[in-house]
C-alpha cells in the first residue's frame, strides 16, 4: 500500500467518559484521512449547560480550544479558527468540527462540562 494513502490524522476522545463523570464523548477513535471532516460530540453531565473543550498535540501539554454555554460561544480563543469549529445546540450534544483534517490535527481531544 502506497504509504501516501496513510497519511491521515488520527483523532482520540479521552477522558471524563472513561472515568465513569458522566460526561460521554464519541466516537473514542477516529481516523480521516487528509481532506476529509472529523466530528467529535461531547454530551455533558445531566444539568451541564457548559462545555469546554482541550486538545493534547504528542509531546504537548493539554491546550484549552473552546468554551461554549448553550447556543454561544463564550470564548475560542485556544481554537484555529481556519478549519475548526464548535457548537452547542440547545438540544442535544457539542460538536467539534474540523474542516479539511491534516496530520497537524492528530492529537487527543478532551471535553469537559460544568453547571
Amino acid at each position: 500500500m502506497d504509504t501516501r494513502v496513510l497519511c491521515c490524522a488520527v483523532i482520540c476522545l479521552l477522558g471524563a467518559g472513561l472515568s465513569n463523570a458522566g460526561v460521554m464523548q464519541n466516537p473514542r477513535h477516529l481516523v480521516r484521512r487528509r481532506g476529509q471532516e472529523a466530528r467529535l460530540r461531547c454530551s455533558p453531565m445531566k444539568g451541564h449547560s457548559h462545555v469546554y473543550w482541550y486538545r493534547q498535540l504528542p509531546e504537548e501539554g493539554l491546550k484549552f480550544m473552546v468554551y461554549l454555554q448553550k447556543e454561544n460561544i463564550i470564548d475560542e480563543s485556544g481554537m484555529p479558527k481556519e478549519r475548526f469549529s464548535a457548537e452547542f445546540p440547545k438540544e442535544g450534544p457539542s460538536i467539534l468540527r474540523i474542516q479539511q483534517v491534516v496530520r497537524g490535527d492528530s492529537a487527543a481531544y478532551f471535553c469537559a462540562s460544568s453547571p
